[in-house]
């Protein structure tokens, strides 16, 4: 079995955020650097979390239910990265790509949020979209940067 390589990714300020993000996705930026799983990846960012909200707003469908049978809408900010977190491990996605997934977090959600990827790490690829070096996981092995 090979072992899983961790990666985190600066995106330039000079490139287009959204052909990135979809680019890593359908895994043709990694393909070439790591080994990617067969399976489709999956993205843990504010993006989702947005896109999903306006899905509950306008077709009046929640995807995402906690135990007290709320929306994402209704939930604070860590409320929403945990529960979304855990929505995607149940999809069992190939990958999972993280999109500044320690802003706005007060200490103790973002250490939960850490441990759980750190649990899945073990069999899941972790890739890492950062702004700066020390916001890089512990577990990350790889670091690129992609330019214009």
């Amino acid at each position: 079995m090979n072992k899983i390589q961790h990666c985190a990714i600066d995106i330039a300020a000079d490139c287009n955020y959204d052909w990135v993000m979809e680019n890593l996705l359908n895994g043709s930026l990694l393909k070439a650097f790591i080994n990617l799983p067969v399976a489709a990846g999956a993205l843990y960012s504010h993006i989702t979390i947005n896109t999903m909200i306006a899905e509950e707003l306008i077709h009046e469908r929640v995807e995402i239910i906690t135990a007290t049978n709320t929306g994402l809408q209704s939930m604070s900010s860590g409320e929403q990265k945990k529960a979304l977190l855990q929505y995607l491990i149940s999809k069992q996605p190939g990958f999972i790509v993280i999109d500044n997934v320690l802003d706005n977090l007060d200490v103790a959600a973002q250490k939960n949020i850490l441990s759980s990827l750190q649990k899945i790490a073990t069999h899941t690829l972790i890739v890492q979209i950062i702004n700066r070096k020390k916001d890089i996981l512990p577990f990350i092995e790889k670091v690129m940067l992609i330019k214009k």
